[in-house]
């Protein structure tokens, strides 16, 4: 809950979807997909929180975080593993606030898990984010 009681997006969300995968940096997220993204970031030496909220949101996260650095802009990562009508929605939105705010934003899908490493690494690269 938040300081006035209530319940935020945060709390529905850890009650519907309960982080209990744990990645190697001890980061507790939820799946295995977002485990695999995770490990990935930590074993290349990329700085990265999971779940930061967005720019001007008060009950928006990402996926991942990657502060700014070496004069680049922060960049955002999200999974999109999930295909029905609400989730369709909120990825909707998400991806509105993104634009709106624009940020630099890499999104995954469980396509490109199948080659992970190729393709984040790129994309981050694309980004100037520097990897081990």
């Amino acid at each position: 809950m938040d300081i006035s009681g209530k319940r935020g997006f945060k709390d529905d969300l850890n009650e519907r979807f309960p982080a209990t995968f744990k990645a190697i940096d001890g980061h507790y997220v939820r799946s295995e997909a977002e485990q695999t993204i995770d490990d990935f970031l930590f074993r290349n030496g990329v700085l990265h929180a999971y779940e930061k909220r967005l720019p001007g949101e008060k009950c928006v996260y990402c996926g991942f975080y990657i502060p700014p650095g070496n004069n680049r802009q922060p960049v955002y990562i999200e999974y999109w593993g999930l295909e029905n009508d609400q989730y369709r929605a909120r990825k909707r939105s998400k991806l509105e606030v993104y634009r709106r705010e624009q940020l630099q934003l890499i999104e995954i899908t469980r396509n490109n898990l199948k080659n992970l490493k190729a393709y984040l690494t790129e994309k981050l690269r694309s980004f100037h984010v520097v990897l081990d």
